[in-house]
């Protein structure tokens, strides 16, 4: 017997090489490696091997198909009105762009990472919630420590997370959950349909624990 090769694609051939006189037997291994990130969290576990001999004549070669059924994570859906909920791991995955924060996850339905350096953000896209139907954006978070935050948004118009489009807020870093008030309506850009929300946890950068339970629209006006 004559090891080949260890592959792992879903796509191989193998050609006799051995002696012209003698038919040989060669052994293929296909190493399953572990999902990506890209991959739900429903395809887990330990690299799998799949094993099997081809026996084959001199000159002979084979080519050989592996099918892999691969659950893709579905889209995040389009959301068309505040509130933002968090409910499962679906809900996570919807927060992409992640810059000095660990991945979220959802623990006791709240979107729940850690800040780890300076600049931490994450977003989510898929908004398309018309502007005046929120003039105030109320955050339910917790914080453990850290000072104030930050909200940036695009629009229809302004597809882009920019500068130009954010606003301010104050936090209480005390371990327990606050609503926080963010007049976005005040802002001149806060206007047409709303794509995406960026949600800056803290200006400082402060290592600590966050957790957002939910992110909707106030009553108020713009201006109270």
């Amino acid at each position: 017997m004559k090891e080949l090769a260890t592959v792992a694609l879903t796509l191989a051939s193998v050609t006799a090489m051995a002696e012209a006189w003698k038919p040989d037997a060669y052994p293929i291994s296909y190493w399953l490696g572990p999902p990506d990130a890209f991959l739900t969290d429903k395809v887990v576990g330990e690299i799998a091997e799949l094993n099997f001999t081809v026996s084959l004549a001199p000159g002979q070669g084979r080519l050989f198909r592996l099918d892999r059924d691969i659950p893709w994570a579905s889209l995040p859906p389009v959301l068309r009105s505040f509130p933002i909920r968090f409910h499962d791991a679906n809900d996570a995955r919807a927060w992409q762009g992640l810059h000095s924060v660990t991945s979220p996850r959802i623990v006791k339905g709240a979107l729940t990472f850690r800040v780890t350096g300076s600049d931490p953000y994450l977003s989510r896209s898929r908004l398309r919630i018309p502007a005046a139907t929120c003039p105030v954006l109320v955050l339910r978070m917790r914080k453990e420590a850290g000072a104030g935050g930050q909200v940036f948004w695009c629009t229809a118009t302004e597809p882009h997370f920019s500068d130009q489009r954010y606003m301010d807020y104050k936090t209480v870093a005390d371990g327990a959950f606050h609503d926080i008030r963010v007049p976005v309506g005040k802002h001149p850009g806060w206007t047409g349909t709303i794509t995406a929300i960026r949600i800056d946890p803290d200006i400082e950068g402060t290592p600590g624990a966050v957790a957002i339970e939910s992110i909707s629209a106030a009553t108020g006006k713009p201006g109270e």
